[in-house]
């Protein structure tokens, strides 16, 4: 997530609401992905 974050502040036209879009997306994919292998691993 820190990679992401210095790419976007990198680019010329840094633009912080869609930095933070970007990083709020990621967030969402982990805890997607984390709540998919806890309930795998407790089976159904």
């Amino acid at each position: 997530m820190e990679d992401v974050m210095l790419a976007l502040m990198e680019r010329d036209e840094f633009n912080e609401a869609l930095t933070l879009d970007v990083l709020f997306q990621f967030i969402d994919i982990l805890r997607g992905t984390t709540e998919s292998l806890i309930s795998t691993k407790n089976g159904p």
